[in-house]
């Protein structure tokens, strides 16, 4: 058996439904072993790149009893059941968007951490879980 790991995700979709996407992304994640589940609100940033659609994002923590490749894999197959494909791509829309941020503590997507998509609901969190212990 795995042990438990603390995962931080990030969620972002910028497609007319990104709301509902990112909800059904929440549900997936509950159903698929993220125990424990902390999220922030859902919130609008802009686009990276000008041009772009605004993205609806949240993040969210908890624990997962999988290897961090097999969970990532899982998120990646999600994401492309909810329609993530080239042609998304080549027209600048994410259906949806769910990366692994930090794992056990240690950020592994340094540039994402770092962004006004993540950080908003880092604080969040943070806050939250800060004010409960």
């Amino acid at each position: 058996m795995t042990p438990l790991s603390q995962v931080v995700l990030s969620l972002g979709s910028n497609v007319p439904a990104r709301h509902e996407m990112l909800m059904a992304g929440l549900v997936w994640l509950r159903e698929h072993g993220l125990e424990g589940m902390r999220c922030s609100t859902l919130y609008t940033t802009p686009a990276l790149h000008p041009g772009k659609p605004e993205y609806m994002n949240a993040v969210v923590a908890g624990s997962v009893a999988l290897h961090r490749d097999v969970l990532n894999a899982a998120l990646k197959r999600y994401e492309a059941a909810c329609g993530r494909n080239d042609d998304m791509r080549c027209r600048g829309l994410v259906p949806i968007d769910i990366d692994i941020v930090m794992w056990n503590g240690a950020v592994l997507r340094n540039q994402d951490f770092q962004q006004q998509f993540f950080q908003i609901g880092w604080t969040q969190i943070n806050n939250s879980h800060d004010a409960t212990h």
